[in-house]
C-alpha cells in the first residue's frame, strides 16, 4: 500500500481513472477499516485505508487540484493475471 499523497504527479488520464477508483472504493463499506472494490470492467481492484494521522493529500493537476485524507491505496490488476492464466489453459 501506498499513500494517496505519492500519486502526486499524474497524466489527466491517468488522474481521472484513480478518481474513478477511489470513488468506487469510497462507496464500499469498510470491513475492518479497509474499503475494497472492483472497477466497473472487474480488471482493477482498490483498497483503501483511512490515513493513521490527519495529513491531507493534495495531488494537483492542469484540470485542478484534489484534497483528500491521505488514504494507504493499494491498487491491483487482476484482469491481466486472469486472462494470462486463460491463454495457458488454451495453448495446453
Amino acid at each position: 500500500m501506498v499513500r494517496l499523497s505519492s500519486f502526486a504527479a499524474l497524466e489527466p488520464t491517468s488522474f481521472s481513472e484513480l478518481l474513478a477508483l477511489l470513488g468506487v472504493a469510497l462507496e464500499a463499506p469498510a470491513e475492518g477499516g479497509v474499503r475494497r472494490a472492483c472497477s466497473i470492467d472487474g480488471r482493477v481492484e482498490v483498497e483503501l485505508m483511512p490515513p493513521s494521522d490527519n495529513d491531507v493529500a493534495v495531488l494537483t493537476t492542469e484540470h485542478g487540484t484534489l484534497r483528500a485524507p491521505d488514504f494507504q491505496v493499494s491498487i491491483t490488476v487482476i484482469g491481466a493475471a486472469a486472462a494470462s492464466h486463460d491463454q495457458e489453459a488454451i495453448v495446453a
